[in-house]
C-alpha cells in the first residue's frame, strides 16, 4: 500500500491536482509538524490555481516561532 507521500507525489506527476490535494492533506493532518506535507500541499494548490489556500500552505510549512 503506498504512502501518502507516495500517492500525493504519483498524483501530482499524473496532473491530477484534486486527488494529489486530497492525498496531502491527509498527510498533514497525520504528521502536521513535517514541512514537505504543508509545501507539497501548496504546490499542489499553485499548480490548481488557487493562491490563497498556496500561500496559507506555504507559510504553514514555514518554522513556527
Amino acid at each position: 500500500m503506498p504512502t501518502r507521500e507516495t500517492l500525493g507525489v504519483a498524483l501530482a506527476q499524473t496532473g491530477d491536482y484534486s486527488c494529489a490535494i486530497a492525498a496531502w492533506r491527509e498527510f498533514v493532518k497525520l504528521r502536521p509538524r513535517e514541512y514537505t506535507g504543508h509545501y507539497n500541499l501548496g504546490l499542489m494548490y499553485e499548480m490548481s490555481r488557487q493562491p490563497p489556500a498556496a500561500l496559507e500552505s506555504f507559510r504553514a510549512a514555514l518554522p513556527q516561532r
